[in-house]
């Protein structure tokens, strides 16, 4: 019996194996419709005189290779992200050598209020904007250590409190609060890393490669880690936000990357950063989870599927025995 079990969880798992195959495709970012900003730290990185920027060197300005012009530029170039090679991301088997781009860890300003050489400031986006009502996708391929709360990935905002912020202890939705000059009244925020209130350290990831997706929909955000669901925990409401299960996805034409102001600063690597002006679908999430595999060496889901499948006739053995 416990033979006949191994042999059809073997004959199944090559099964899967034919079937994630087709199923997880590569997918280029630009081969997906509504791509608004694609930033890679291995293209279009300029020094503050406009020249390529040298290993270990500030990152002045980092182009945009989508087309749409969404270029990131340093508020100040002295405290800018640096060009780095990865220890533990990079294409398979070592895992390692991809460029990224570093936020060290350290105040913002010295104590006279002038920069103090770490990268505290990331970087604006002219020109980068989201309608109201305007679905969207975000995109991150990174190494960082989530135990620090709420480092912003992305952030988004506007005049009146109106903001879509992308972080790792909390996203959110916000058309204004009241007596604060907002278009509305309404507020809906979810701790992504299936945490209520931001990030606590309960899931960590470090020194691994990570591929997240944060998709924006009005009735619903959903958050995906290395290609598969990940819980997004709704943990404050205001107003009308939330009561029925819509999210309230403002107008905004201000984008920080790394930073929102100069606090909630992220601290760690980037390698790729991606802008969709829409929900992209589970069958293109997945695509790119075979996409970032082969460039950082992200866990794909149809391997963290298999692993778990392969386990199956172990423990079937093992209890049989008992």
């Amino acid at each position: 019996m416990t033979r006949s079990i191994f042999v059809l969880s073997l004959v199944g798992i090559v099964s899967l194996m034919g079937l994630a195959r087709q199923a997880t495709a590569e997918t280029q970012p630009g081969d997906i419709p509504g791509l608004l900003m694609w930033l890679k730290a291995d293209a279009g990185l300029e020094d503050s005189n406009g020249d390529p920027v040298a290993q270990g060197g500030a990152v002045a300005t980092w182009r945009d290779q989508s087309g749409n012009g969404w270029d990131a530029v340093a508020p100040d170039p002295r405290s800018a992200p640096t060009l780095e090679t990865s220890s533990t991301m990079g294409p398979r088997p070592t895992n390692q050598g991809a460029a990224v781009l570093r936020w060290g860890e350290g105040p913002d300003l010295a104590p006279d209020g002038s920069p103090n050489g770490v990268s505290g400031q990331g970087f604006d986006v002219p020109g980068a904007s989201l309608a109201d009502g305007q679905e969207a996708t975000y995109v991150i391929a990174f190494d960082a250590n989530l135990e620090i709360i709420n480092r912003r990935f992305l952030n988004f905002d506007a005049p009146g409190l109106n903001i879509r912020n992308y972080s790792k202890g909390w996203s959110s939705g916000n058309t204004g609060l009241p007596g604060l000059g907002g278009s509305g009244t309404n507020k809906r925020t979810a701790g992504p890393f299936a945490n209520p209130i931001g990030y606590t350290g309960s899931s960590p990831i470090h020194n691994a490669p990570v591929f997240t997706v944060l998709r924006q929909r009005l009735d619903n955000v959903e958050h995906f880690v290395n290609g598969l669901s990940d819980t997004l925990v709704p943990f404050y409401n205001y107003g009308d936000a939330g009561q029925d299960g819509d999210w309230p996805l403002s107008p905004v034409d201000n984008l920080q990357i790394g930073k929102r102001a100069t606090i909630s600063r992220y601290v760690g690597d980037m390698a790729e950063i991606l802008i969709y002006g829409g929900a992209i679908t589970d069958e293109q999430i997945a695509g790119l989870a075979t996409y970032f595999g082969q460039r950082y060496g992200v866990p794909e889901p149809a391997s963290l599927m298999l692993f778990a499948l392969g386990c199956l006739p172990l423990a079937v053995r093992r209890r049989r025995r008992r």
